[in-house]
């Protein structure tokens, strides 16, 4: 029987009820959850390995809009703004900072969980577009290979050079054919030759027995 995968979601709020609240309802909703009541400096590690954020503006001494500008850049999960703030310019300036969804208090559990589940429904489906290519699972949002039971992580690089080479098994490649590279060659206005392709090519492939025989 295949287990469940359990969310895990971060709630940053100086408001201790709203956290208690916050945090019993997601809970029976079988998500883990852990609060956060005040953010004393930008450490970037207090927010890594999460599913979802919830996020208050109105903090001291680091205030929602400017942890949410800081985080942002460095995580791709949803992040929702929870919060008294409710004028327009409010939502607008929230969604700016790079916020996917923002809830004004009060609001309703039921309305909190519907909305917590459509993000994380959406970011399911984005997890889960592949294409497969010889028994293995091509991920392209997170660079990763599922294979006979193991899942190989690579560069960007190296996965659009092992999703090119296995998508065309018969054919033979010039330089001039490989734009994973090409591109980058062009914005620094340098021309790679053959050895760096060779080279990224026994990186992936290295990379990849490694990490199948783990």
């Amino acid at each position: 029987m295949e287990l469940m995968r359990q969310y895990r979601i971060l709630v940053v709020d100086d408001d201790r009820s709203i956290l208690k609240l916050v945090k019993n309802v997601l809970e029976l909703d079988a998500y883990d959850v852990t609060t956060l009541d005040r953010i004393e400096d930008l450490e970037l590690t207090h927010f890594v390995g999460y599913d979802l954020i919830l996020l208050d503006v109105m903090m001291e001494p680091v205030n929602g809009f400017e942890l949410c500008s800081y985080i942002r850049p460095h995580l791709s999960c949803p992040i929702i703004f929870l919060t008294a703030k409710e004028l327009e310019a409010d939502k607008v300036e929230g969604l700016f900072r790079g916020a996917d969804d923002y809830i004004v208090k009060p609001f309703g559990t039921k309305e909190l969980l519907a909305r917590v589940r459509a993000h994380l429904r959406r970011e399911e489906r984005r997890e889960e577009r592949y294409s497969e290519i010889a028994s293995c699972q091509f991920y392209p949002e997170r660079y990763e290979v599922a294979c006979f039971g193991k899942v190989l992580k690579f560069s960007e690089r190296e996965f659009k050079l092992l999703h090119l080479l296995a998508s065309n098994p018969k054919q033979t490649f010039s330089a001039e054919r490989l734009p994973c590279f090409t591109q980058k060659a062009q914005k620094h206005s340098f021309a790679p030759s053959q050895n760096t392709y060779i080279r990224f090519a026994k990186n992936a492939n290295k990379k990849g027995c490694k990490q199948s025989q783990q």
